[in-house]
């Protein structure tokens, strides 16, 4: 009785197929070759899920069973095979956790072959699970939410060999529904990785996702520095959220093409290499108005440079560089292969797709992995406030980092982009790839982004300054202590 009970949980549908043959034993030796090709091994399951099978034999398969847990449930003899089992009811009696379906297939010679799957019975629905972005050293992962009244937490898993489940490396646990995309950091580039989310529910099930396969990026630059992958696609450029100002509005749709962002601000030590590599002394670097200022100006490396005021300088390797005009942070993209970013591409990488308001998401002091402050800002704010006077070493706030994995998009230092500023650019800017004003700007400013630690944040107007869609802009020739920049390329 309970066997047959158990077996009434199942949809089961077997679609078999074989070779045409007679009954008469022949003396074939050969075995039959029997698949299960649905559902995936380490499925999840809440109720019901559906069984289908490829069997096939040189002459003739001569019957099929199926087993649940290594108990014979039901066996079904045709030849050919062609069979369709009954539509049966779904019974939750069934435990929660692993069980194996193991399907035999059975000649008329005595030959057979078997093929088997874990599946798991879950309180709570699995999700699906795909790839957001992927850099040298990171990759992105967004999941579908899960509404189950059971819910109690994701949590994401990966490893350098196919087959991930709760054993292998895990990346985070995550307890609100709300939040389905992460960043796992510090992987190998050139590298191929396997993730997979399991949803835990309130009984303790377990629902796996699908299985996702990504190889890291070997994308550097000529600088070396580490990238982040970003697909491009649409996206909503501005501000509807009652913080921003006029500059930022109207909310527009904007569509970009694929790119890649360095991960980190430009520090020191890559800026030196600039510097030893003949970077001030190489024309082909220099645009045409930043050789003349250079030259003009007698300028052959940045503010604060010798004098290591604002953690400049080489003794503060892992700081971001500052100091540096337009002009300095257009010829070091050049030098390395690379551009600075369009302002609609530096507010992608920093606000993704779901229109983030700050990098890490729509609260600036949300608690995330115990942390409640994401970023360098001046000051105190309801007594919360950041350990560093000045700037910090680039990646210091890893809990800041946007939905593509980029950090320090907000705070730190501000970003020099490649756009000019004009306050109405928005009301009349092109949907694809905006590049700023052209022919005749309205200013002579360019755009920066991201704020920094100069900024304060107040009680009553907490992280206004580091908003994704937040515009600053300078001249280009301004060379602040609070100014650095980070690059990008196409990716084609």
């Amino acid at each position: 009785m309970k066997r047959a009970v158990l077996l009434m949980f199942l949809l089961l549908l077997f679609s078999c197929s074989e070779e045409k043959g007679g009954l008469t034993p022949q003396g074939d030796t050969e075995s039959p070759t029997v698949e299960i090709t649905s559902p995936p091994d380490s499925s999840s399951f809440t109720s019901t899920f559906e069984v289908s099978c490829e069997a096939e034999d040189n002459e003739a398969v001569f019957y099929v069973e199926f087993y649940l847990d290594s108990h014979l449930e039901l066996a079904d003899s045709a030849s050919p095979y062609d069979a369709t089992l009954p539509v049966l009811e779904p019974l939750d009696s069934l435990e929660l956790g692993a069980h194996i379906v193991k399907v035999c297939a059975h000649d008329f010679d005595g030959n057979s072959a078997c093929d088997s799957i874990t599946v798991f019975k879950s309180d709570v629905s699995s999700a699906t699970l795909s790839t957001a972005g992927v850099g040298s050293h990171s990759v992105s992962l967004v999941w579908t939410r899960n509404n189950d009244a059971g819910f109690v937490s994701y949590n994401l898993y990966y490893s350098s060999e196919p087959g991930v489940d709760t054993t292998s490396t895990l990346a985070c646990s995550v307890t609100s529904r709300e939040d389905t995309l992460y960043t796992v950091s510090s992987l190998s580039s050139g590298t191929t990785y396997y993730f997979r989310l399991a949803t835990f529910g309130v009984s303790g099930g377990i629902a796996y996702s699908n299985e996702v396969q990504v190889e890291t990026d070997t994308s550097t630059g000529g600088d070396g520095a580490e990238m982040v992958y970003i697909p491009g696609g649409e996206f909503e450029m501005g501000d509807d959220s009652g913080l921003g100002t006029n500059d930022e509005a109207p909310l527009h749709i904007v569509h970009l093409d694929p790119y890649y962002i360095d991960k980190y601000e430009v520090t020191n030590a890559l800026f030196e290499q600039f510097i030893n590599d003949g970077g001030y002394t190489t024309r082909e670097y220099w645009s045409d108005d930043g050789w003349e200022w250079k030259q003009d100006e007698e300028v052959s490396f940045p503010e604060y440079w010798e004098s290591g005021e604002y953690n400049s300088g080489p003794s503060y390797t892992d700081y971001p560089v500052v100091g540096v005009s337009w002009y300095e942070a257009e010829a070091y993209c050049v030098w390395a292969g690379k551009r600075l970013p369009t302002e609609a591409e530096w507010e992608l990488a920093a606000k993704g797709t779901e229109g983030n308001i700050w990098p890490w998401g729509n609260e600036f002091f949300q608690e995330i992995e115990g942390e409640t402050v994401h970023c360098n800002f001046n000051g105190s704010d309801g007594g919360r406030s950041d350990p560093y006077e000045q700037s910090s070493p680039v990646g210091s706030f890893p809990t800041g980092d946007s939905p593509y994995g980029v950090s320090d998009m907000a705070g730190n230092v501000e970003e020099w982009c490649y756009d000019w500023y004009s306050n109405t650019y928005y009301q009349g800017s092109p949907m694809d790839n905006p590049q700023g004003p052209v022919g005749n700007p309205t200013t002579d400013s360019k755009v920066e982004r991201g704020g920094s630690w100069i900024k304060y944040s107040y009680p009553d107007l907490s992280g206004f300054y580091f908003r994704t869609s937040k515009r600053y802009y300078k001249d280009p020739d301004r060379r602040k202590h609070y100014i650095g920049f980070r690059c990008v390329r196409s990716a084609d």
